[in-house]
Formats: C-alpha cells, structure tokens, sequence
C-alpha cells in the first residue's frame, strides 16, 4: 500500500461525557457507486461492550440496501450473537466479543462496495440496486452532494479549531483531517478508505 492510499483511523467521543458514543465520518470507496461520499455517523456502544454489539446509525442521508431509511446499518457483524432465528445467518457471521471497531468499519466498507441485496434493512433501495445499480440507484445512492457534505465537515473542523484554540491547543498539521486529532482521540495507519472523526 503506498502512503497516500493509507489513511487515518479515528474516532472522537460525540460528548466529551459520554464515552459510549462516537462520531464517524465513512468515505465512500473507490471504483464503487458510492466514492467521494462523506457519510457522517454515530456508534453507539452497549454499556456491556464487548458482550453486545454497538450500533451504527448514518446520520447523513444515503440510499443503501442494508442502511434503513432511519440511518440503521443493518449487516451480520452488528447483529446481536447466537443463532439467526430466521436461519439466515450463521452464529460465527454474527456479533462476536473479538470484533473491534476497525472489524466493524471495514464490513461497512464492504457493505458499501457489495450490498447485500438479499438481506434488506430498505427494499426499496435493494430493489433499485438489482433492477438499475447505474441509473435510478446511483443518483439516490447520496442525495446530498459531495461539496456540501465537505462543506459541513470543513465547517466543523473550524469550529473544532477555534474550540481548541480556545482551551490553549495548537493545530499543526497541514490537513484539516488529520488536524481534528487530539487528546481525546486514538489514531493508527490502516489500509482502508474510512476516517473515524
């Protein structure tokens, strides 16, 4: 992997009192009908974690077979363990105590780059993606355009500075994403196309 297909793994609490609760920012991956997507989301984490699974929630609008019209990720790995009681999944593809956030961002990579069209959190966007992935699809895929989407972010990103400037912290990395690190953020190199904010 070369350095510029490397990007950051981060994550930053959604309240600084609530350490349950992170914030997210998915890109879409390359060559899919979803790259240069920014999708802002939340994981929520069960107070018995790692014995439960956590929660991902979009909270920007995207139009995906297995992400419920609510926002609600609906994939194995976030489904609670034991046996499937509709005998679609089994045990082992289901939540398990080893799986760690990065095991988690990277089956919804996955999930963006591969929809699971059998297993629909939303039919309607499954049944769009079989009949027309290209066409009708592709244009719900993120109603809300890229720019504006950065836009958001980069606007929060300011705000984070001015808030940081504010408490006595210095921003010294020239890009703002990498910028949004602090102390209350964990960072590592990975090979995906994924930002935990």
């Amino acid at each position: 992997m070369t350095e510029q297909s490397s990007l950051l793994l981060r994550k930053q609490l959604a309240d600084d009192d609530d350490i349950y609760q992170w914030e997210v920012v998915v890109i879409g991956p390359q060559d899919t009908l979803f790259e240069g997507g920014f999708f802002k989301a939340t994981l929520t984490f069960p107070r018995d974690y790692p014995l439960r699974p956590p929660k991902l929630k979009f909270v920007t609008e995207i139009w995906h077979p297995n992400v419920a019209k609510n926002g609600d990720v609906c994939i194995s790995i976030l489904h609670e363990p034991g046996e499937d009681k509709y005998g679609y999944e089994k045990p082992e593809e289901r939540w398990l105590p080893i799986h760690t956030v990065e095991t988690i961002m990277i089956s919804v990579i996955s999930m963006l780059a591969d929809p699971n069209g059998d297993s629909a959190a939303n039919v309607d966007a499954a049944k769009e993606w079989r009949d027309d992935p290209k066409g009708i699809f592709k244009k719900k895929a993120f109603p809300q355009p890229v720019k504006v989407v950065g836009e958001v972010l980069h606007a929060e990103y300011q705000a984070s500075i001015g808030a940081k400037s504010e408490r006595g912290s210095s921003i010294t990395s020239s890009t703002w994403m990498s910028s949004r690190m602090s102390a209350d953020t964990e960072t590592m190199r990975v090979p995906y196309t994924i930002t935990l904010t």
